[in-house]
């Protein structure tokens, strides 16, 4: 049996254009935001105190500054992975609202549970997200075969990032610490973000979730050498 043929393949080529379009935007803001340098990645990143003293823009311009040019270019890659993915599930307006939740649970998230000082950037905890929506979304659109493919990989990762920590030359190819906390809020983010999928599933992931952030929180808060944390 052809697994390809269990999987949806039409899809009006203007959609997928669209997407495509809003996905090659991100990925642009991304790169003239990175010529900015360390004077704009710190009047965006985000912190504690600087969004509590109003700066509240940083909740939302966090995701789109990173560390490095090679942050960036990892970053970017994640937009294309979704794509990829997810494409016969995607609209603008699903995948705006994946991220959306997915960045708004990191940011809220981030303020919530680490102490001050302590700063981000990047995108790769909204990939995270955006993937825990598709594979609860293609959970319940079908085919399971293919959401259980998603859905294993996703916990698989956040399992090593628990476990064993960043993958060896990860910190030192992006210029700073992968952060693990964002990666776990982003995939809640997503699974709050799937309105449909198994009740129960998203139970269990979300409850996963909130664990892991508290824990890997903890864990960064003790560890703060590094004055950057990856997204």
């Amino acid at each position: 049996m052809n697994l390809l043929s269990l999987y949806p393949t039409k899809k009006p080529d203007s959609i997928l254009l669209r997407v495509v379009g809003v996905t090659a935007v991100m990925a642009v803001v991304m790169g003239l935001l990175h010529l900015g340098g360390d004077a704009t990645r710190g009047a965006l990143l985000l912190e504690r105190d600087a969004v509590l003293n109003g700066q509240v823009w940083r909740l939302a311009t966090a995701h789109l500054v990173n560390l490095s040019g090679t942050h960036t270019f990892l970053n970017t890659l994640g937009l294309g992975l979704i794509i990829v993915t997810l494409w016969s599930i995607l609209t603008v307006e699903t995948l705006l609202r994946a991220i959306m939740f997915s960045a708004a649970a990191i940011s809220l998230g981030w303020i919530v549970l680490m102490p001050a000082g302590v700063t981000y950037v990047g995108f790769s905890g909204v990939t995270h997200g955006v993937m825990a929506w598709g594979g609860l979304t293609i959970w319940k659109r079908g085919p399971k075969w293919f959401a259980v493919v998603i859905l294993t990989c996703l916990l698989a990762k956040l399992g090593q990032e628990f476990w064993n920590g960043a993958v060896p030359g990860a910190d030192a190819a992006i210029g700073g610490r992968v952060s693990f906390v964002s990666h776990t809020l982003g995939s809640l983010g997503g699974t709050l973000a799937a309105f449909e999928g198994p009740v129960l599933g998203r139970l269990a992931l979300l409850v996963l979730c909130v664990w892991l952030s508290v824990i890997h929180a903890d864990r960064e808060a003790a560890s703060q050498a590094e004055s950057h944390q990856d997204g």
